[in-house]
């Protein structure tokens, strides 16, 4: 019994062996890599990231559309939230007239706003320009933003 391949033969056996190995690296290749896609946040998650992220000083205060000074022992008071929807809100080492801690809840919906509340107070929220902006309506008509900046 002679066990001679020839040429031919051995040519087709390479050409099969080079499929198969193309074959093996194209299906390898073309397989989805879970752990380097990147997921597509919600406005909802997106903006619960932003306020979880860090912790947030007052930058600045529109009352009827008008600026309203800060003031200095307001300007070191350092607002934190939790991504179990509560916050709170810690007086610096300057304090004004009667400020105390405080702290309170937060949630925000599916389009991207939310409601925080702490005492009696309830206040819309809004991520604008990278700052917090806090809007509180009072029943006599005069609207209170607080805007709060990343620290």
């Amino acid at each position: 019994m002679n066990i001679n391949y020839n040429q031919e033969t051995m040519k087709k056996i390479n050409y099969l062996l080079l499929f198969v190995f193309t074959l093996t690296m194209s299906i390898s290749s073309c397989k989805k890599d879970e752990s380097t896609s990147a997921k597509v946040l919600t406005t909802q998650e997106r903006n619960k990231e932003i306020i979880i992220a860090s912790s947030w000083k007052i930058s600045s205060q529109v009352k009827y559309d008008a600026s309203v000074a800060i003031q200095d022992c307001e300007k070191d008071d350092l607002y934190t939230f939790f991504a179990d929807g509560t916050f709170t809100g810690n007086v610096g080492s300057l304090i004004c007239n009667g400020e105390t801690n405080s702290s309170g809840t937060w949630i925000i919906y599916a389009d991207g706003t939310g409601l925080l509340t702490f005492s009696t107070t309830t206040m819309g929220i809004n991520i604008f320009n990278s700052q917090l902006v806090l809007t509180d309506a009072n029943l006599d008509g005069i609207t209170n933003q607080l805007f709060l900046i990343p620290i």
